[in-house]
């Protein structure tokens, strides 16, 4: 079984339900493929300057209240914890994550997609690192075995742009709207950060179809 899976680093769902996926799936006992993909949240998304916290510059991107915006990092943050991640919004730097979603596709090109894009995540919203800085995408693609080159590479390579925005058109052709997306066995979608039972039914549900 395959499961492709769309999603943003940006994105605090897309953690969350990467990771609930990933423990249904070792709950399952089942030989199931990940495969994650590129889509963003907002391709021409360019981060607020000035001060302020991750609750002020959310409130002001989406155009709500600092109350609404805090409630809604506040339920983030349970789901978070619920699924064993420790978000931490007070150090998150919110940057555009074009840079980033090209190394990964480079790492996927060299068996390590999965690998890096567990790093994107933690960097942005457990470490508070800048997922849009050069020297940081780097460190990261060191830390799954991926020389320096390849990041340099990866961040000037029209074929690598192009991989983002073929995962993010094919996105567009099935119909998806939001993520995180999961398409399993191209037969079932299941959308949005599902409690692991939701993907366990799933799964169920997909492989009974070929019985």
């Amino acid at each position: 079984m395959k499961i492709q899976v769309w999603s943003d680093f940006r994105c605090p769902f897309c953690y969350i339900g990467k990771r609930n996926l990933e423990n249904a799936v070792k709950k399952s006992n089942k030989d199931i493929e990940i495969e994650l993909m590129s889509y963003e949240l907002n391709p021409n998304f360019e981060p607020i300057e000035g001060e302020g916290t991750y609750v002020q510059k959310l409130s002001k991107t989406l155009g709500i209240s600092e109350t609404k915006a805090q409630a809604s990092t506040d339920h983030i943050q349970t789901m978070a914890t619920q699924a064993g991640l420790n978000y931490d919004f007070e150090s998150i730097i919110d940057v555009n994550s074009f840079k980033t979603h090209r190394v990964f596709q480079m790492a996927k090109n060299l068996g390590k997609g999965n690998e890096f894009f567990e790093k994107g995540m933690s960097a942005h919203f457990i470490e508070g690192l800048d997922i849009s800085d050069e020297k940081v995408l780097v460190e990261l693609a060191i830390s799954v075995g991926i020389d320096e080159t390849k990041v340099t590479e990866a961040l000037t390579s029209d074929d690598i742009a192009y991989q983002v925005r073929s995962d993010q058109q094919h996105a567009q052709n099935i119909g998806v709207q939001g993520v995180p997306h999961f398409l399993i066995d191209n037969k079932v979608f299941v959308s949005g950060a599902q409690p692991v039972d939701a993907f366990l039914e799933a799964i169920e549900y997909v492989e009974s179809l070929d019985k």
